[in-house]
C-alpha cells in the first residue's frame, strides 16, 4: 500500500553512454524473491514477514494479494502462468495455488530432501517442480539434495543422491533444450544439467582452481551458453568454452540473448556493466549505488533482472526495488515510498 510518495529529479548530462531513468521504491519488509509473469506482465514480490504475495505492475502499483502457504519464500509459474508454486522456507514445505479455482495444495519435502530448510524452486514439465535447500552442508546433513515433485501424483525423488550439495542453490530451467542447471559449490564447484523429462538422466562438469563457477550464473535463452563467474560454458557438450570473456561475477542474460549485464559491487559502489552475449566486448558501465539508494540495505544480498522489453533492468535488495530504464535526452533520478 502507498503510504507517502516523493519525487526529487536531478538532471546529467552524460557522456558516451546510454541516458536512463532511475526510480526506486521502499517496501515495508525485506523483499525475498521477485519473479516476473510473462503470461499476465505482472510482478510478483515476496516479503519476509508476511503471508502473501504482493502482484504489482511494472510500475509497481499493487493490484492484488496472493496467499499461498504459510510464509512463502521463493516462487515460481507454470508454463500458462495459472500455477503460482512456493517454498516455505523452515518447514520443508512446497505449495501450489491455483489461480483459477482458488485452490492451494501443499506437500512436505523434507525427508527426501533431508532438511526442512527450503530455498530455490524452478517449473520444469508436465508438473513437475524442482526444489533445492537453503542450508550449511557443514552444519546440516551433508547430503540434503535438490527434490524433483511431481504435483500431478506426489511423487518425490531425490536428484544425485548422495552427492553433497551447495547452500542456496540456484535453479535454472532452460526450456528451449529441456534441462535443468544448478551449481554444487561443496566440496568443489560442480556444474548439474538435468533431463527435464528424465531426472534420473543428468551429466556434470567440474570446474578447476582457475574457472570456479560458485552459485551465480544464468543462462543464454537462444543458445543455452551459461555465463558464470571467471567461466563460459557450451552446456551442451558440458565444456569450458577457453578465450573469452571471464568474468562473469553476477550475470544476467537480456531475453532476445544479444546481450548480458553484470552486476557488480565493490568499495560500496553497484555498476552494472553491459556486455555483447556474441562478441564479449563492453557496452557501457552505469555505475547506480546512490541513484538506487540502496546504502541502507548492504547486508542484504542483490539481485536483478532484465525490464520485460530489455530496456533497463530491475534491481532489488533488502527492502529497496531499483527500476532503470532507457531514455533519449536526461537522467532522472527519482524517489518513490510504498
Amino acid at each position: 500500500m502507498k503510504n507517502s510518495t516523493f519525487l526529487i529529479l536531478l538532471l546529467y548530462s552524460l557522456a558516451s553512454m546510454a541516458q536512463y531513468e532511475i526510480t526506486s521504491y521502499f517496501f515495508p519488509d525485506k523483499i525475498d524473491d521477485l519473479e516476473y509473469n510473462e503470461i499476465d506482465e505482472k510482478l510478483y514480490i515476496v516479503q519476509g514477514n508476511l503471508d502473501y504475495v504482493s502482484v504489482r505492475s511494472i510500475d509497481m502499483i499493487e493490484e492484488q494479494q496472493l496467499f499461498i502457504g504459510n510464509r512463502p519464500y521463493k516462487i515460481t509459474f507454470n508454463l500458462d502462468g495459472t500455477e503460482i508454486f512456493s517454498t516455505e522456507k523452515t518447514n520443508g514445505k512446497v505449495s501450489k495455488l491455483d489461480t483459477k479455482t482458488g485452490t492451494i495444495t501443499s506437500w512436505d519435502i523434507s525427508n527426501t530432501l533431508q532438511t526442512s530448510d527450503v530455498y530455490d524452486i524452478a517449473y520444469g514439465a508436465n508438473g513437475m517442480v524442482f526444489v533445492s535447500a537453503d542450508r550449511n552442508p557443514w552444519a546440516d546433513n551433508p547430503f540434503a539434495t535438490t527434490v524433483a515433485l511431481n504435483t500431478n501424483n506426489s511423487e518425490q525423488h531425490a536428484l544425485i543422491d548422495g552427492v553433497l550439495m551447495a547452500q542456496k542453490s540456484q535453479l535454472f530451467v532452460h526450456r528451449e533444450s529441456g534441462w535443468l542447471y544448478f551449481i554444487n559449490t561443496m566440496p568443489y564447484d560442480t556444474l548439474f544439467k538435468v533431463n527435464l523429462n528424465n531426472i534420473f538422466d543428468y551429466q556434470q562438469l567440474e570446474s578447476d582452481s582457475y574457472r570456479p563457477f560458485l552459485s551465480r550464473f544464468d543462462i543464454n535463452p537462444v543458445n543455452g551458453e551459461l555465463v558464470s563467474y571467471m567461466g563460459i560454458v557450451d552446456t551442451e557438450n558440458m565444456t569450458f568454452l577457453t578465450d573469452v570473456f571471464n568474468n562473469g561475477y553476477f550475470p544476467r542474460f537480456n531475453h532476445s540473448g544479444s546481450e548480458f549485464t553484470n552486476l557488480e559491487e565493490f568499495s560500496g559502489d553497484i555498476t552494472l556493466k553491459r556486455f555483447n552475449a556474441s562478441t564479449y566486448q563492453s557496452i557501457e558501465d552505469l555505475v547506480i549505488t546512490e541513484s538506487c539508494n540502496m546504502q541502507n540495505s548492504w547486508r542484504y544480498e542483490l539481485d536483478f533482472m532484465y525490464l520485460p522489453q530489455d530496456d533497463g533492468w530491475l534491481i532489488w535488495r533488502g527492502d529497496t526495488v531499483c527500476i532503470i530504464k532507457k531514455i533519449n535526452q536526461i537522467f532522472i533520478n527519482g524517489f518513490e515510498s510504498l
